[in-house]
């Protein structure tokens, strides 16, 4: 048995409870229940370092390759009675097609459950759609077809301005940096979109946010990282837009061969020790959670061994509040020696 509702079953076993409570299992167990006409093999899981509340959100792929079987799977399934799941369904037949744009220049997408103390009977997830690196021809890209496969999503033609923000978005980009992906977040705020920006420099962020008016911001921004960014491999830069480009300003920390980077993880979850307003029991939970390998025990699953790693964290700026930080805790499957 390989159900995503039975792997997320075995995984939240091993996750500590100063992260996921008994309680907040429960309700992530009932969302991955309704979840269970997809298949993946990567999950992630969201905790908020910033907060006390053993809570998580949880995240998993679906990759083209799995799209046809995922459509039949859904074709009796009660998602579809919610007009978000219709529209993502139409979304999922486009991707199919061989000759689309969508076929041809995206490979995989998440799909992120929000886990609320009232979880609406049919959960909508936020939607990030990841575009292959040959997208960009000669550091150039034409993004307007992302436009039309963002309506499809939506089930609503994007509103002008938002859709002149997000090209704002790609004509302001520096010589490297390009968007890797773009987030529908019907579940969190109508209309507003997602961008995910990468392959810059922390200097070259700042450059970028002076281009699209957001560098009153850049001082405070800088203080609040201090403790944060030192020594990742490379930065995301996250940007939420509707009818204009937030001040909210996230900004991710990855590492190059995630499941070997111990000593870099503990180096940063020991800086994030000395800010007052983060959680000390969960931070201690992580970097016991990067030092420790786990062997997840699932019978059915007899040719794989399961492991946990840090996939990567996350800060959250917003003018004039406390740095929200969040970490991103996963599984991964490795093939036994059968001999």
């Amino acid at each position: 048995m390989n159900t995503l509702d039975y792997q997320i079953k075995g995984y939240t076993n091993h996750i500590p409870e100063t992260i996921l409570s008994r309680k907040w299992q429960e309700k992530l167990l009932s969302v991955s229940n309704i979840c269970s006409p997809f298949n993946s093999s990567n999950y992630i899981f969201e905790t908020h370092l910033h907060s006390p509340k053993p809570s998580i959100d949880f995240a998993f792929t679906i990759e083209k390759k799995d799209i046809a079987n995922i459509i039949t799977n859904l074709q009796s399934s009660e998602m579809l009675k919610s007009s978000v799941w219709k529209n993502i369904w139409n979304f999922f037949s486009n991707w199919k097609e061989e000759n689309s744009k969508a076929h041809r220049y995206i490979d995989y997408i998440w799909f992120e459950f929000d886990i609320m103390e009232n979880m609406p009977d049919i959960p909508e997830p936020v939607i990030f759609i990841h575009f292959k690196k040959d997208i960009y021809q000669n550091n150039k890209i034409d993004y307007k077809w992302i436009f039309d496969i963002l309506s499809v999503i939506s089930g609503n033609t994007i509103e002008e301005k938002i859709l002149y923000n997000i090209e704002t978005c790609f004509l302001k980009l520096f010589a490297s940096g390009k968007i890797n992906y773009i987030g529908y977040m019907p579940s969190r705020k109508e209309n507003a979109l997602r961008v995910s920006i990468v392959d810059f420099s922390k200097d070259e962020i700042f450059q970028y946010l002076k281009k699209i008016e957001l560098n009153h911001h850049s001082n405070d921004l800088k203080k609040s990282l201090q403790n944060f960014t030192g020594g990742a491999d490379s930065l995301r830069l996250l940007l939420d837009v509707d009818e204009i480009i937030e001040s909210k300003i996230g900004i991710e920390i990855h590492f190059n061969n995630i499941y070997k980077r111990q000593q870099e993880w503990n180096s940063i979850l020991q800086n994030l020790l000395n800010c007052s307003h983060l959680d000390e029991k969960k931070i201690k939970s992580l970097i016991a959670w990067t030092e420790e390998t786990r062997n997840i025990d699932i019978p059915e699953d007899s040719t794989f061994k399961t492991y946990s790693f840090l996939n990567h964290l996350k800060a959250v700026y917003h003018p004039n509040v406390p740095l929200e930080v969040k970490a991103y805790a996963g599984f991964f499957n490795v093939q036994k020696n059968i001999s």
